[in-house]
């Protein structure tokens, strides 16, 4: 990424805090993962720090062109040292073409259809 000043706003904070509120109390799996993760517990700076990586994620795909942007998966299973530890560590599949995501979002919407 380059120098540019990503701004954080107020509604990046409300929104990261409210995705990592959900995850921790609804939808992560607690059979694969251990230990507390629970929103209401971060500080204020941990909060933050969340706002700070919304923002720029949100600036990448924004800012990069769809082509960079389509790396984003890829680049976040890299950054948790592959897809499987990415899987293990947080309970999150990224699939490695585009079959893959579009058969994996059909299954979501699938599994949402049966939970309904």
């Amino acid at each position: 990424m380059s120098n540019k000043l990503i701004i954080v706003t107020a509604d990046h904070r409300r929104r990261a805090y409210a995705v990592m509120r959900q995850w921790g109390d609804l939808d992560r799996d607690d059979s694969i993962l251990e230990g507390a993760c629970e929103a209401r517990d971060l500080s204020v700076a941990e909060i933050e720090d969340a706002a700070r990586v919304l923002a720029m994620l949100e600036d990448f795909r924004a800012n990069r062109g769809p082509v960079v942007g389509d790396f984003l998966p890829a680049l976040l299973a890299e950054s948790a040292g592959g897809p499987e530890n990415l899987a293990m560590e947080y309970g999150i599949t990224v699939p490695i073409s585009a079959t893959a995501r579009r058969n994996a979002r059909r299954e979501a919407i699938r599994s949402l259809a049966k939970a309904c």
